[in-house]
């Protein structure tokens, strides 16, 4: 029997037409005789939305635990309207257009701003929010449990920030000077704990959660670009070219790392992975010094797309070239910063133009990195 990959192979770079029921039927069959993520994927990418979030479990005597409890080095990644979470399938609801993880669930962003959550024990998926369609931008903080982004209210934007473990909210109102360039100027870099970083027509802003209370770290519209946070620490993006992004606990104070792509903290600081044209590079925050692990083996492309927790860090590697028509290829890997060595955790497939990784940020841009 021709598998669904193969007959999606055959009609590369043209409309393939499935209805949602006979290609979740397909999925259930294929995991009765093989590893679930293998040849499911990429035929539920291409199906339409769907208007309720379903999780397809794996067949009896196979199922996984719930995604909250699931490890955080499980493969996960979103193709079209669907995530894959370690053994599960869950379709988005919508076309999945950003996603993170935590620990307590799994958050992501439909093409028409809504913002979906997994519950920890659920079945099925909950819309939490509503953020910029145009933007779905979300920022994951793992060691608490926190996802934050920009709300999409009839008034001024707002900053929100979950609390997935305990299915808390709080909104943080913005301020908002000069219209409707002003309002999309409004962003949430991360969240870290208590501590809050963001902007809005004041500049860059930190807001301390337990009061509200906001700090003024930068006024200039174009300075201090936030790129993460994590166990107090910061990596922003310096305007001195040469210098690339700064680390250091605190704005304004740190060290520069010379490294100007996707720059991504350990969850407790102590590290800080970057990638470009060269290949992935990881440094102690506290010295600079050069912890990169080694790939093996090599991959046409590979991004470092999240850290487990302050050790281990997560990358996707493609073993085939992107060139618009052919079903990518991935293998998922944990690197230990400690021994320098990957260990290969999953595989997947996906269009080039639909695959996202939980980095909080569109599949288009993604795809970009990869295609580098």
């Amino acid at each position: 029997m021709t598998g669904l990959v193969d007959v999606l192979r055959e009609r590369a770079g043209t409309t393939v037409d499935l209805d949602p029921a006979d290609v979740l039927d397909e999925a259930r069959r294929r995991l009765r005789r093989t590893r679930l993520v293998r040849g499911v994927v990429t035929a539920v990418a291409v199906t339409a939305a769907s208007a309720v979030a379903l999780v397809v479990a794996a067949p009896k005597g196979h199922e996984p635990q719930p995604v909250a409890t699931q490890s955080m080095t499980a493969p996960a990644y979103s193709t079209g309207a669907v995530l894959i979470i370690g053994d599960r399938v869950v379709e988005g609801g919508g076309p999945v257009t950003s996603f993170v993880r935590v620990p307590a669930g799994t958050v992501w962003t439909t093409g028409e701003g809504r913002v979906r959550l997994l519950a920890p024990h659920g079945r099925e998926a909950m819309t939490i929010g509503t953020t910029k369609a145009d933007a779905p931008h979300l920022v994951a903080d793992p060691a608490h449990d926190q996802v934050a982004w920009v709300s999409r209210p009839p008034g001024s934007p707002a900053f929100v920030v979950y609390d997935v473990a305990a299915g808390t909210q709080r909104t943080i109102f913005s301020e908002v000077r000069g219209g409707r360039r002003a309002a999309d100027r409004v962003r949430v870099y991360g969240v870290d704990g208590d501590v809050l970083y963001a902007r809005d027509s004041r500049g860059l802003v930190q807001v301390d959660l337990r009061d509200e209370s906001t700090k003024v770290l930068s006024i200039s519209p174009d300075d201090g670009t936030i790129a993460s946070v994590a166990g107090g620490m910061l990596a922003w993006r310096s305007p001195v070219p040469s210098k690339g992004y700064v680390v250091g606990p605190r704005y304004g104070d740190g060290v520069p790392t010379g490294r100007r792509s996707r720059p991504m903290l350990s969850t407790g600081g102590t590290y800080l992975s970057t990638d470009d044209d060269a290949g992935i590079h990881v440094q102690r925050t506290s010295d600079g010094s050069v912890v990169t692990p080694r790939l093996e083996p090599s991959y046409t492309r590979a991004v470092a797309y999240a850290w487990s927790d302050d050790d281990h860090l997560l990358v996707a590697g493609v073993t085939s070239r992107l060139d618009g028509r052919r079903v990518v290829d991935l293998v998922f890997l944990t690197c230990a910063i400690d021994t320098g060595r990957c260990e290969v955790t999953g595989e997947g497939h996906s269009y080039p133009g639909t695959l996202d990784l939980p980095v909080g940020e569109p599949a288009s841009a993604l795809a970009e990195a990869l295609r580098r």
